[in-house]
Protein backbone atom coordinates (compact mmCIF):
# COMPACT_ATOMS: atom_id res chain seq x y z
CA UNK A 1 0.00 0.00 0.00
CA UNK A 2 0.76 3.44 -0.70
CA UNK A 3 2.05 5.75 1.94
CA UNK A 4 -0.21 8.52 2.83
CA UNK A 5 1.22 11.79 1.39
CA UNK A 6 1.11 14.42 4.28
CA UNK A 7 0.56 18.24 3.70
CA UNK A 8 1.91 20.63 6.39
CA UNK A 9 -0.22 24.19 6.32
CA UNK A 10 1.62 26.55 7.76
CA UNK A 11 1.10 29.96 7.32
CA UNK A 12 4.14 32.28 5.85
CA UNK A 13 4.27 36.15 5.40
CA UNK A 14 2.81 36.47 2.06
CA UNK A 15 0.73 33.71 2.23
CA UNK A 16 -0.70 30.23 3.07
CA UNK A 17 1.65 27.03 2.66
CA UNK A 18 0.54 23.79 1.64
CA UNK A 19 3.54 21.50 1.92
CA UNK A 20 3.08 18.55 -1.39
CA UNK A 21 5.07 16.33 -3.47
CA UNK A 22 6.18 16.68 -7.36
CA UNK A 23 4.05 18.92 -9.04
CA UNK A 24 2.49 18.52 -12.41
CA UNK A 25 0.58 21.91 -13.94
CA UNK A 26 -1.84 23.10 -16.14
CA UNK A 27 -1.16 25.65 -18.14
CA UNK A 28 -4.08 27.69 -17.62
CA UNK A 29 -7.71 26.75 -15.42
CA UNK A 30 -10.65 29.08 -15.12
CA UNK A 31 -13.72 28.22 -13.23
CA UNK A 32 -15.67 29.28 -9.61
CA UNK A 33 -12.36 27.64 -8.51
CA UNK A 34 -9.59 26.48 -9.75
CA UNK A 35 -7.22 23.61 -9.37
CA UNK A 36 -3.48 22.67 -9.41
CA UNK A 37 -2.85 18.61 -9.00
CA UNK A 38 0.33 17.62 -7.91
CA UNK A 39 0.88 13.83 -8.23
CA UNK A 40 2.72 11.65 -6.54
CA UNK A 41 4.64 7.91 -6.12
CA UNK A 42 4.75 6.98 -2.94
CA UNK A 43 6.06 10.70 -1.98
CA UNK A 44 9.24 12.52 -4.01
CA UNK A 45 10.01 16.33 -3.67
CA UNK A 46 8.07 18.70 -1.32
CA UNK A 47 6.83 21.79 -2.76
CA UNK A 48 5.28 25.10 -1.06
CA UNK A 49 2.33 26.86 -2.44
CA UNK A 50 2.55 30.39 -1.35
CA UNK A 51 -0.31 32.99 -2.45
CA UNK A 52 1.35 36.27 -1.82
CA UNK A 53 -2.27 37.98 -0.72
CA UNK A 54 -4.73 35.62 0.69
CA UNK A 55 -7.47 38.41 1.18
CA UNK A 56 -8.26 37.73 -2.65
CA UNK A 57 -7.83 33.99 -2.75
CA UNK A 58 -8.15 31.06 -0.64
CA UNK A 59 -6.05 27.67 -0.74
CA UNK A 60 -7.64 24.44 0.28
CA UNK A 61 -6.39 20.63 -1.06
CA UNK A 62 -8.17 17.64 -1.23
CA UNK A 63 -6.54 14.18 -2.43
CA UNK A 64 -7.05 12.38 -5.25
CA UNK A 65 -6.54 8.59 -5.78
CA UNK A 66 -5.93 7.47 -9.49
CA UNK A 67 -4.70 4.50 -9.53
CA UNK A 68 -7.11 2.21 -6.82
CA UNK A 69 -6.23 -0.62 -7.64
CA UNK A 70 -2.72 -0.46 -6.66
CA UNK A 71 -3.31 2.15 -4.25
CA UNK A 72 0.14 3.96 -5.04
CA UNK A 73 -0.67 7.16 -6.86
CA UNK A 74 -2.06 9.80 -5.19
CA UNK A 75 -2.80 13.39 -6.32
CA UNK A 76 -2.93 16.10 -3.73
CA UNK A 77 -5.27 18.76 -5.61
CA UNK A 78 -4.67 22.57 -4.74
CA UNK A 79 -7.87 24.72 -4.39
CA UNK A 80 -7.94 27.86 -5.22
CA UNK A 81 -11.64 29.59 -3.91
CA UNK A 82 -11.72 33.79 -4.87
CA UNK A 83 -12.67 35.76 -1.93
CA UNK A 84 -13.08 38.74 -3.89
CA UNK A 85 -11.89 40.47 -7.28
CA UNK A 86 -8.56 41.39 -7.83
CA UNK A 87 -4.78 39.95 -8.78
CA UNK A 88 -2.09 38.26 -7.09
CA UNK A 89 0.79 35.76 -7.66
CA UNK A 90 0.81 32.17 -6.23
CA UNK A 91 4.54 31.03 -6.25
CA UNK A 92 5.63 27.10 -5.80
CA UNK A 93 8.96 26.18 -4.48
CA UNK A 94 10.93 23.01 -3.34
CA UNK A 95 11.05 22.27 0.06
CA UNK A 96 13.47 21.87 1.36
CA UNK A 97 15.43 23.90 -1.58
CA UNK A 98 16.65 22.64 -4.63
CA UNK A 99 18.22 24.06 -7.48
CA UNK A 100 14.81 24.05 -9.55
CA UNK A 101 13.28 27.38 -10.36
CA UNK A 102 10.14 28.69 -8.98
CA UNK A 103 6.90 28.22 -10.69
CA UNK A 104 4.93 31.33 -10.76
CA UNK A 105 1.20 31.69 -11.16
CA UNK A 106 -0.51 34.86 -11.67
CA UNK A 107 -4.36 34.44 -9.89
CA UNK A 108 -7.47 36.48 -11.43
CA UNK A 109 -10.41 36.75 -9.57
CA UNK A 110 -13.27 38.54 -11.43
CA UNK A 111 -16.15 40.43 -9.96
CA UNK A 112 -18.33 37.26 -9.85
CA UNK A 113 -15.15 35.30 -8.19
CA UNK A 114 -14.28 32.88 -10.74
CA UNK A 115 -10.88 31.94 -10.87
CA UNK A 116 -8.39 32.08 -13.47
CA UNK A 117 -5.05 30.86 -12.98
CA UNK A 118 -2.39 31.53 -15.72
CA UNK A 119 1.83 30.90 -15.78
CA UNK A 120 3.47 34.29 -14.89
CA UNK A 121 6.75 35.16 -16.27
CA UNK A 122 9.15 35.94 -13.79
CA UNK A 123 13.04 36.01 -14.06
CA UNK A 124 15.17 33.29 -13.52
CA UNK A 125 18.19 33.63 -14.87
CA UNK A 126 20.41 36.64 -16.22
CA UNK A 127 24.23 37.39 -17.37
CA UNK A 128 26.04 40.62 -18.28
CA UNK A 129 29.26 41.34 -19.28
CA UNK A 130 30.67 44.67 -20.69
CA UNK A 131 33.74 45.77 -21.67
CA UNK A 132 35.33 48.79 -21.90
CA UNK A 133 38.72 50.71 -22.46
CA UNK A 134 39.05 50.86 -18.88
CA UNK A 135 37.25 47.71 -17.49
CA UNK A 136 35.27 44.71 -17.71
CA UNK A 137 31.35 44.49 -15.93
CA UNK A 138 30.41 41.30 -15.14
CA UNK A 139 27.30 40.01 -13.22
CA UNK A 140 25.30 36.54 -13.00
CA UNK A 141 22.24 35.67 -11.09
CA UNK A 142 20.98 32.10 -10.70
CA UNK A 143 18.55 30.21 -8.83
CA UNK A 144 20.55 28.17 -6.04
CA UNK A 145 18.61 26.51 -3.05
CA UNK A 146 14.93 27.64 -4.44
CA UNK A 147 16.72 31.40 -3.57
CA UNK A 148 18.20 33.98 -6.23
CA UNK A 149 21.97 34.17 -5.70
CA UNK A 150 23.97 37.07 -7.34
CA UNK A 151 28.02 37.24 -8.51
CA UNK A 152 29.73 40.13 -9.11
CA UNK A 153 33.10 39.75 -11.18
CA UNK A 154 32.84 36.25 -11.28
CA UNK A 155 33.59 36.36 -8.02
CA UNK A 156 31.15 33.70 -5.06
CA UNK A 157 27.33 33.49 -5.49
CA UNK A 158 25.64 35.38 -2.43
CA UNK A 159 22.15 35.30 -1.38
CA UNK A 160 19.40 37.97 -2.14
CA UNK A 161 15.51 38.69 -1.79
CA UNK A 162 13.51 36.83 -4.04
CA UNK A 163 11.76 40.36 -4.78
CA UNK A 164 15.02 41.22 -6.64
CA UNK A 165 13.79 38.88 -9.46
CA UNK A 166 10.31 40.58 -9.26
CA UNK A 167 12.20 44.11 -9.65
CA UNK A 168 14.40 42.83 -12.45
CA UNK A 169 11.76 41.53 -14.08
CA UNK A 170 9.47 44.81 -14.05
CA UNK A 171 12.71 46.52 -15.43
CA UNK A 172 13.32 44.48 -18.40
CA UNK A 173 9.60 44.75 -19.24
CA UNK A 174 9.80 48.79 -18.65
CA UNK A 175 12.67 48.74 -21.48
CA UNK A 176 11.54 46.41 -24.05
CA UNK A 177 13.66 43.85 -23.55
CA UNK A 178 12.46 41.22 -25.21
CA UNK A 179 13.09 43.29 -28.59
CA UNK A 180 16.89 42.87 -27.96
CA UNK A 181 16.83 38.78 -28.66
CA UNK A 182 18.83 38.25 -31.34
CA UNK A 183 20.32 41.16 -31.70
CA UNK A 184 24.05 40.62 -33.01
CA UNK A 185 25.83 43.97 -34.41
CA UNK A 186 29.53 45.11 -34.07
CA UNK A 187 30.72 48.69 -35.22
CA UNK A 188 34.39 47.90 -36.36
CA UNK A 189 35.08 51.51 -37.11
CA UNK A 190 34.28 53.01 -33.54
CA UNK A 191 38.12 53.09 -31.20
CA UNK A 192 37.61 52.81 -27.94
CA UNK A 193 34.66 51.81 -27.77
CA UNK A 194 32.48 49.07 -25.56
CA UNK A 195 31.12 45.71 -26.03
CA UNK A 196 28.21 43.50 -24.33
CA UNK A 197 27.17 40.29 -23.74
CA UNK A 198 23.09 39.60 -22.13
CA UNK A 199 21.13 37.08 -21.91
CA UNK A 200 18.40 36.25 -19.35
CA UNK A 201 16.00 33.38 -18.91
CA UNK A 202 12.50 32.92 -17.51
CA UNK A 203 10.08 30.74 -15.82
CA UNK A 204 8.28 30.64 -19.06
CA UNK A 205 10.70 28.80 -21.07
CA UNK A 206 11.64 32.39 -22.68
CA UNK A 207 15.02 33.70 -23.11
CA UNK A 208 17.04 37.19 -24.24
CA UNK A 209 20.07 37.17 -26.21
CA UNK A 210 21.77 40.26 -27.33
CA UNK A 211 25.62 41.07 -28.03
CA UNK A 212 26.95 43.68 -29.42
CA UNK A 213 30.00 45.94 -30.16
CA UNK A 214 30.13 49.90 -30.11
CA UNK A 215 26.17 49.43 -30.72
CA UNK A 216 23.15 48.47 -28.52
CA UNK A 217 19.86 47.63 -29.23
CA UNK A 218 16.70 50.29 -28.80
CA UNK A 219 16.20 51.04 -25.06
CA UNK A 220 19.40 49.20 -23.75
CA UNK A 221 21.21 52.57 -22.74
CA UNK A 222 17.93 53.50 -20.67
CA UNK A 223 17.95 49.83 -19.39
CA UNK A 224 21.38 50.46 -17.99
CA UNK A 225 20.87 53.55 -16.66
CA UNK A 226 18.37 51.72 -14.25
CA UNK A 227 20.12 48.31 -13.74
CA UNK A 228 23.46 49.55 -13.07
CA UNK A 229 22.92 51.57 -9.96
CA UNK A 230 20.11 48.92 -8.67
CA UNK A 231 23.09 46.59 -8.86
CA UNK A 232 25.42 48.86 -6.74
CA UNK A 233 22.93 48.37 -3.97
CA UNK A 234 22.92 45.04 -4.38
CA UNK A 235 26.97 44.84 -4.53
CA UNK A 236 28.79 42.60 -1.92
CA UNK A 237 30.80 44.65 0.54
CA UNK A 238 34.09 43.61 -0.99
CA UNK A 239 34.64 46.90 -2.45
CA UNK A 240 33.22 48.93 -5.56
CA UNK A 241 32.69 47.26 -9.20
CA UNK A 242 30.47 49.07 -11.47
CA UNK A 243 32.32 52.19 -11.39
CA UNK A 244 31.53 53.29 -14.68
CA UNK A 245 28.98 56.11 -16.02
CA UNK A 246 25.95 53.81 -16.82
CA UNK A 247 25.60 55.19 -20.31
CA UNK A 248 27.28 52.85 -23.04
Amino acid sequence: MSRLVSMTVALLLLGICFTLPFPVFPAAAQGLTAEIPLSSFDGGHAYSVNVQNPEIVRCTYKTRHDNDASGAAITPVVILTGLKAGTTTLTVRAEPPTDETPTIYMVTVDAALHVTLAPARSLSSLSFRRTTALAHDAVDLVIQGGLPHISFADGPYFPIAPEVLDTLTGMLERHGADAWDGFDFDRPDVMDGSSFLFEAGFTDGTSIRARGSNAYPEGFASFLEEFLPFLEELQDASGPFFGLDPAP
